[in-house]
């Protein structure tokens, strides 16, 4: 009797850690080739536009649907076009459902064997203060995405671009 309380309690003690917290990710970033070597960062800047899976995030937090893209300048400023305004709170939380524009400075940063799209928006409609994000940075096959993740990665809250050619 004793041992099967016991298994019980473990059982019940597995099942709730396991699915609180997705156990091995939301998003396997495993797989994605996540950019190296420098020579892959060569003409960032241009036109990111979002992609189906922030489209979905976004029709999923209730917000109107529109063109959501960043706009990448050759001299590391950048302007960010109906972002959603759930990017200016911490946990990734809707605000007032809004998409606003927003400005700021892009470079490139190299974490450990990768290299990450740092952003740096300024105070304005989106933002109280400044604020920065980093964005994975990886290749599908000819094509170059950056994403984040805003708030808890276990509700999939991704914000991802692609570059357009």
């Amino acid at each position: 009797m004793v041992v099967m309380k016991n298994l019980c309690l473990v059982i019940c003690f597995l099942y709730i850690t396991l699915s609180g917290c997705h156990f091995f990710g939301p998003r396997d970033l495993a797989p994605l080739n996540m950019i190296t070597d420098s020579n892959e960062l060569k003409d960032l800047n241009g036109v990111w536009n979002a992609t189906g899976i922030t489209y979905s995030m976004i029709k999923r937090e209730k917000y109107k649907i529109d063109s959501v893209k960043l706009i990448l300048g050759k001299d590391s400023t950048f302007e960010g076009v109906n972002l959603p305004d759930c990017l200016s709170d911490q946990f990734g939380e809707a605000v007032k459902h809004q998409l606003l524009s927003a400005t700021g400075i892009w470079r490139v940063e190299k974490m450990g064997n990768e290299w990450k799209m740092s952003m740096e928006f300024d105070k304005g409609q989106l933002f109280k203060e400044k604020s920065a994000f980093d964005f994975d940075l990886y290749r599908s096959g000819k094509t170059i995405s950056m994403s984040t993740y805003l708030g808890d990665p276990d509700e999939v809250k991704l914000l991802e671009f692609e570059k357009v050619n």
